[in-house]
Formats: structure tokens, C-alpha cells, sequence
């Protein structure tokens, strides 16, 4: 997939791709409107993939930029402080805003007004962005590695960049030897010892992993405790001092 390409499985997405293709043709400015992470700058990219880009916190940018170039993409569109004096005439804009601003505003400005929904809106879009960041992180981190998404537990809680990162951080992890990995702990560890019982706090950290990881691979506390060689009455009490949730 391009650098100016975007997924688009859900039914928004089609839609969206569908007026994309026809905006990129014609002189007629647009704002994209989404959350964090929905995949804003990536379609404003798409349409307008030689732009300069400038992010509309900062009012002398974004005065420069209308007066010096022909193609613009506007961030935070709705973070500009007085909307009065810009002057947007012979430029092409896109703009992207995680708030919709005032109609009159949007109207003033703009022929085209794209929403985006957040991931947990469009489910069609995650495995395929998931295979898209994994073959990404496999080439940026030059790791050979035959994980699969189906492997990767997604985090869309800030839609495409905690998606992103769960993907990476899986990929880094199933790449560690045990050498790498104490490194990794130790250097946790190095930064975060700060009290007198930080060693009993740190093997409830272990005691959590051990048991979350036996409860994914065997799926029952029954199955967990042979497994693991302890009573379940001693597991069960583990789970309950540790406050985990493990549904049955």
C-alpha cells in the first residue's frame, strides 16, 4: 500500500475513498473531521500528497503558508485562534480538525466536509490495518517473523495509533531471547525503583504475567493449576490477592 493510500473495508471508508477520488480532481477545499487516530492526515495526504503541511496552533504558519503555496494541508484546523483573517482564495486546502468547528465556519471555508468515525465504528477496517502495520513493522525493524495479526490482541482505544502500537509492541516482544528480555525487565526495573517494598511489588508483576499467560494458553483455573503444579485453591487466592479478572 502507497503512502498515499488508505484502507477502506467499512462502509464509511468506501464512501469516504469514493469522495476522495473525486476531490482530488477539482479545485475545492476540504476538512476532515475526527478523532485522534482515525486516519485524518492520512486521507488529507492522499488527496493533497505534495503539500506542505502546517498545523493551524501556530496562526504565523498558517498565514505564511496561504500566501506562499498553492496546496496546503491545514492541522488542527479547529485549534486557530481567530478565523476572521485568513484569507483562502486561489490555494487548494485540506484540513483536518478533531472537532467540528461552527457551521458558519465550516461553510465560510470549505465545499467538502468529511467525518470519520473512530475504529470501534468501523470493525471492517482493523484486521486489514493490522496487516498493514505489521508488514510495517517488519520492514522498519528489519525482524523476520512469522507472526500473524490473528495473534495481535488490538488496542483501539486511541483508534489507530494504540492499534499501531499493540501491533509493534508484539512484534518486539516475540522477538526477545531470554537475554533480551531481562534486559528489557532490568532497565523497567532501574527506572522505576523508588520505594522499600519495590521487590514484593515486582513479583506481583510476575505472579500477574504467569497467570494471565496460563489462563490465554489453558483457559480454566482447573486446567491453569495442573498445569502449573499448585493447588487451585492456592491459585484461586493468587488471582483474588491480585485483583484479576479472568472470565470462565
Amino acid at each position: 500500500m502507497s503512502n498515499s493510500d488508505f484502507v477502506a473495508l467499512s462502509k464509511q471508508m468506501v464512501e469516504v475513498k469514493k469522495v476522495v477520488n473525486l476531490v482530488k480532481g477539482i479545485k475545492v477545499d476540504t476538512i476532515i473531521i475526527g478523532e485522534t487516530g482515525t486516519g485524518k492526515s492520512k486521507i488529507a495526504k492522499s488527496i493533497l500528497p505534495e503539500a506542505i503541511i502546517i498545523n493551524g496552533e501556530n496562526t504565523e504558519d498558517v498565514l505564511k503558508g496561504l500566501k506562499s503555496f498553492n496546496e496546503v494541508i491545514i492541522e488542527n484546523f479547529d485549534k486557530i485562534r481567530n478565523y476572521d483573517i485568513l484569507h483562502m482564495q486561489d490555494q487548494k486546502i485540506v484540513a483536518t480538525a478533531s472537532k467540528k468547528p461552527k457551521d458558519s465556519v465550516v461553510d465560510k471555508f470549505f465545499g467538502i466536509v468529511i467525518e470519520l468515525d473512530p475504529l470501534s465504528k468501523r470493525v471492517e477496517d482493523i484486521k486489514p490495518l493490522m496487516v498493514q502495520f505489521l508488514e510495517d513493522a517488519k520492514e522498519s525493524l528489519k525482524i523476520d517473523s512469522d507472526i500473524s495479526s490473528e495473534q495481535i490482541l488490538p488496542d483501539i482505544s486511541q483508534n489507530c495509533h494504540s492499534l499501531k502500537r499493540s501491533v509493534y509492541k508484539k512484534l518486539l516482544g516475540d522477538s526477545l531471547d531470554e537475554a533480551g528480555l531481562t534486559n528489557t525487565m532490568s532497565d523497567f526495573f532501574f527506572d522505576r525503583i523508588e520505594t522499600d517494598d519495590n521487590y514484593s511489588h515486582f513479583l506481583a508483576m510476575f505472579d500477574k504475567a504467569i497467570i494471565i499467560a496460563n489462563y490465554k494458553k489453558f483457559k480454566s483455573q482447573l486446567m491453569m493449576s495442573y498445569k502449573m503444579g499448585i493447588n487451585r485453591n492456592t491459585l484461586r487466592k493468587k488471582i483474588n490477592e491480585l485483583e484479576l479478572k479472568l472470565d470462565e
